[in-house]
């Protein structure tokens, strides 16, 4: 496929979006929310071209990521979600770096985000999230809708917290962790990196083995 004359592959206000699903529609929705783009493309599957995330049309794959670029288009925001322990989004946002794309942080404008914050490259702060004075998230995480995340906690990357998510103060998470919706860790807990934390599952103690937490307290039902 050749990007010659391509009028979609604008520098500056073009993005593509690396990944169908529900997690590109929440993208894709404060993205035209904050008017930060001008033009959404998309990159999947081969066995998505053609289809529709809300109105925009899949009309990439993986493998053009670079031929995008060399055509112009020098931002992307990795769009796959996380629910599991799985990599692909590190190893995506390696590839796009590699490639490279500037990759923005997205911020919805509904959420408190605090001066005093640092947002890493690459992460989404979601819709009604909090994000207290002190607090550190690192690259490539999702801080889904409703989370609250309290000061001085330290979200390392590739992290993904889901909605409603409460991390109370001074919380550490290790890379590529998940916790699930409605979870609520208390202040100064620490939790391993490549950790799952189930949905309503209350943290109370440090989390010192990798594997799968659930329960209220968090009890260990998985080692890796």
């Amino acid at each position: 496929m050749s990007f010659e004359d391509d009028s979609s592959t604008k520098e500056r206000s073009t993005i593509v979006l690396v990944g169908g699903g529900g997690h590109c529609e929440v993208v894709i929705d404060i993205i035209r929310e904050e008017n930060l783009f001008d033009e959404i493309l998309i990159s999947d599957l081969p066995e998505n071209l053609g289809k529709y995330i809300l109105d925009v049309r899949i009309d990439y794959t993986d493998d053009l990521l670079e031929e995008l670029f060399n055509a112009g288009v020098k931002h992307a925001f990795i769009t796959v979600g996380k629910v599991s322990l799985d990599d692909r989004r590190k190893q995506l946002y390696e590839k796009l770096k590699t490639i490279g794309f500037k990759i923005p942080t997205i911020i919805s404008s509904s959420a408190h985000v605090s001066k005093y914050a640092i947002i890493g490259e690459g992460t989404l702060v979601g819709k009604g999230a909090t994000v207290n004075a002190g607090a550190t998230i690192g690259r490539n995480c999702i801080i889904n809708t409703g989370v609250i995340i309290e000061h001085d906690s330290i979200i390392s990357d590739d992290v993904h917290v889901a909605t409603g998510a409460v991390l109370c103060g001074g919380v550490t998470v290790g890379e590529n962790s998940f916790i699930g919706s409605g979870a609520v860790l208390i202040q100064g807990v620490t939790v391993e990196k490549n950790t799952l934390i189930g949905a309503g599952t209350v943290v109370i103690n440090n989390l010192e083995e990798k594997g799968i937490y659930v329960g209220n307290p968090a009890k260990l039902v998985r080692r890796f």
